[in-house]
């Protein structure tokens, strides 16, 4: 039932009871008054009810009873407040008409609503000030529903719920996340910041603000390719961890290899197509040179005092001299005999005797030499009569035989008869 009706209904109750309950009759001496029965006081149009406490708002109906007018509802026995349908967080001032409390406003609805300023934007203002977050969003510090994002948004910002949009110098990886971005590359490092490389461990900054393996000892003549790693340039090769020499594919014998495949010779050396000799000044005939100034001899020399190859003739070449091994060049005057010695040359021949030197005959036993060179036989005898054929042997001249004492005696052909 509506209020306007039971309202009506109560002051039709009211006014019956006005003319029923409300007067009673009493005695009087002889007579029976009609007076207003207890709780009643006399009105215009008879008893009304009496409510000592007031009736706020409403009318009363029957002795300390009140009925609250239409719009309001009771509060206690002698007071009706205005009601409304909706007035949470607030005062009902009169029927349906709400003054909410402090940091409180009607809203769409005529209820009270709590008032957050700013406006709960991304939210709902579920208490004064205090906004609750819609889903996928996220109060911050001042109070403010922002964008949240599941896995974070570092250098960046949450634009809508997990959608992060980087900062100026940084973008998205593969799982998402605002990355640092280092224009040159941040090889072998990590890229702390936008165009801020941290270099790893083993590595450091290089004038073109690259990483570059470091090498606690220097790399000579090959690169630091890793933390105290060499590689060798090319045409260079491993001496040390950190030192590379150059290679030469002569192995630069005798000398030293002072840049790839380019050989220095020692001293006391010369390059001769493409290796290291050693240097005789002598030119080592007969011989070749296996040091400076050092001659091994050909088989068949042998090095003399003056260090000179010169050949050996096992005869010795007397009257000569050796012009190869076991071959002697005979002196002049000297001809070379059938026993391959240099004999001595007379050019008379040297009968009766031997030549001892070109152009000297020594004579034989029993011949003497004569003034014309020519040896001539010796007789003791001196050989009269007849002339010396042989060492003491006379030829007897014509005219004269050899006698019994080995003297050419003349002969006579008729004899001598008692004469000689």
């Amino acid at each position: 039932m509506r209020l306007s009706n039971l309202w009506l209904l109560l002051i039709l109750l009211g006014m019956i009871s006005y003319a029923s309950a409300s007067v009673c009759t009493v005695r009087r001496g002889n007579r029976l008054v009609r007076v207003c029965c207890r709780g009643y006081t006399k009105a215009a149009n008879g008893c009304k009810p009496n409510c000592s406490k007031g009736c706020e708002n409403g009318l009363c109906i029957r002795p300390e009873v009140c009925a609250c007018k239409s719009g309001y509802e009771k509060q206690n026995n002698h007071r009706c407040r205005p009601h409304c349908d909706k007035c949470t967080r607030g005062t009902c001032i009169a029927p349906n008409v709400c003054k909410c409390s402090t940091d409180y406003a009607l809203n769409a609805t005529g209820d009270c609503a709590p008032v957050c300023k700013p406006a709960c934007k991304n939210g709902i203002c579920i208490a004064p000030n205090k906004c609750h977050c819609f889903p996928g969003y996220q109060e911050n510090a001042n109070g403010d529903c922002v964008p949240k994002c599941e896995n974070g948004c570092d250098n960046g910002v949450c634009q809508t719920p997990n959608q992060c949009a980087c900062n100026s110098g940084y973008k998205k990886d593969a799982s998402g996340r605002c990355q640092p971005i280092c224009e040159d590359g941040c090889l072998h490092g990590i890229c702390r910041a936008p165009n801020v490389c941290e270099c790893s461990k083993g590595y450091h900054k290089s004038n073109n603000k690259t990483c570059m393996p470091f090498c606690d000892d220097e790399c000579i003549n090959g690169n630091c390719v890793e933390p105290n790693v060499c590689e060798c340039k090319q045409g260079y090769e491993k001496e040390s961890y950190n030192i590379c020499r150059p290679f030469c594919k002569q192995h630069c014998a005798n000398g030293k290899c002072i840049a790839p495949n380019l050989c220095a010779c020692n001293k006391g050396y010369e390059m001769v197509n493409e290796k290291c000799l050693p240097i005789c000044s002598s030119g080592c005939p007969n011989g070749r040179c296996v040091a400076p100034e050092t001659c091994e001899c050909t088989k068949g020399y042998l090095m003399s005092a003056s260090n000179v190859c010169e050949p050996v003739c096992s005869s010795g070449c007397p009257n000569g001299r050796c012009v190869a091994p076991d071959t002697c060049k005979c002196s002049e005057g000297y001809l070379m005999g059938a026993s391959n010695v240099c004999e001595p040359v007379c050019s008379s021949g040297c009968s009766n005797g031997r030549c001892v030197a070109p152009g000297t005959c020594e004579c034989s036993e029993g011949y003497l030499m004569s003034i014309s060179n020519v040896c001539q036989p010796i007789c003791s005898s001196g050989c009269p009569n007849g002339r010396c054929v042989a060492p003491d042997t006379c030829e007897c001249s014509e005219g004269y035989l050899m006698g019994a004492s080995n003297v050419c005696e003349p002969v006579c052909s008729s004899g001598c008869p008692n004469g000689r």
